[in-house]
C-alpha cells in the first residue's frame, strides 16, 4: 500500500468501491399488471410474441379437510394495484375436479372462501380433498396469493393450521 494513502482516504476508497457494486446488483421492482392484447413491442400480443404463451400461475392446496369437527377456508388475496381474478378448482383426493368458482378481487382486496358451503351444494358429499388456485391468464407475475386455513374444533380448545399454497414447476410432477 503506497504511503501517501491516509487510513480514511482508503475506507472512503473501499466504501465507494462497495456502493457502486451494490448499485449493479440492484434488482427493480416490477409490479404484476395485466397483459394487453398487442403489448408486445412490435405491436403483437405477449402472449403469443415468439416466447411462447405465458403459463398461468397455479397454487395447490394439497389437502383440505370439510367433517363437521375440522372446517377449511381460502383466503385469496390482491396484491396489486389492478383489477385480478382467480379461478378456484376443488378437487376429491383421487384428483376429480367436483366443483369450481372464479373470484374477482379489485386491487389489494382480500376475499375468504368457506369450502362447507361449496362442498354442501354437491350430489356426493366430500369431506377432504384439495384445492387449486388458477390465477387469470391475463396477469403477469404472481399477482394472487392464497393461504387454506384448517380450523379443528375437536378438543376443549380450537386448534388452527395455516397451509401455504404450493406452486408447482412445469418440469414437476403432475401428481399433487
Amino acid at each position: 500500500m503506497p504511503s501517501c494513502l491516509r487510513p480514511e482516504i482508503l475506507v472512503l476508497l473501499v466504501a465507494s468501491a462497495l456502493a457502486a457494486q451494490q448499485q449493479k446488483n440492484v434488482t427493480t421492482y416490477n409490479p404484476a399488471h395485466p397483459i394487453a392484447a398487442g403489448g408486445g413491442s412490435n405491436g403483437t400480443s405477449l402472449l403469443t410474441s415468439g416466447q411462447g404463451p405465458l403459463e398461468p400461475v397455479i397454487q395447490v392446496a394439497p389437502i383440505f379437510i370439510e367433517d363437521g369437527q375440522t372446517s377449511s377456508s381460502l383466503v385469496i388475496v390482491n396484491n396489486s394495484a389492478v383489477n385480478a381474478g382467480a379461478t378456484i378448482s376443488i378437487h376429491t383426493l383421487s384428483g376429480a375436479e367436483v366443483t369450481q368458482l372464479h373470484k374477482s378481487l379489485k386491487a389489494h382486496e382480500q376475499k375468504e372462501i368457506q369450502l362447507q358451503p361449496l362442498l354442501a351444494a354437491l350430489a356426493t358429499p366430500v369431506t377432504v380433498g384439495s384445492v387449486i388456485v388458477t390465477q387469470d391468464a391475463n396477469l403477469k407475475g404472481m399477482t394472487v396469493a392464497s393461504q387454506l386455513l384448517l380450523t379443528n374444533t375437536r378438543g376443549s380448545l380450537p386448534s388452527y393450521v395455516d397451509e401455504e399454497l404450493a406452486m408447482p414447476e412445469i418440469g414437476g410432477t403432475a401428481t399433487l
